[in-house]
């Protein structure tokens, strides 16, 4: 319990955890361009595979779309997309952040994390 303590204070107050770089060296590429959408959402896109993905942080503040009661609303959702800066081409996913990770940070995470399991390299 001490040690995953020690994890979460240590990500809070790096802005680029020491796991985040060596997922990168081992991609062969680097999470770049976290940027902002109309909403005000953080989103990062990037090639997978010859194709591409969105993933951004939306916060919900009706309670009745919040529907895993996240301590702020906060939900990762993923989509696919034709090219960057297009529009979703399908059906988002979203997953209930419970984790006091910075938006920005829980996007490098996911990226990198999602790279690392399925072989796809950063561009």
């Amino acid at each position: 319990m001490a040690e995953k303590f020690i994890m979460q204070e240590e990500l809070q107050r790096d802005k680029r955890p020491f796991w985040l770089e060596y997922n990168e060296s081992l991609l062969g590429g680097t999470i770049v361009n976290i940027q902002r959408d109309t909403k005000g959402q953080p989103f990062i896109e990037w090639e997978q595979a010859g194709g591409y993905k969105r993933a951004w942080i939306q916060r919900r503040t009706d309670p009745d779309k919040d529907w895993a009661s996240t301590p702020e609303g906060r939900y990762l959702n993923v989509v696919r997309i034709e090219q960057p800066g297009s529009g979703p081409a399908g059906n988002a996913t979203d997953f209930p952040i419970f984790s006091p990770l910075s938006d920005e940070q829980i996007l490098e995470a996911f990226v990198s994390t999602v790279s690392a399991i399925t072989g796809c390299r950063l561009p």
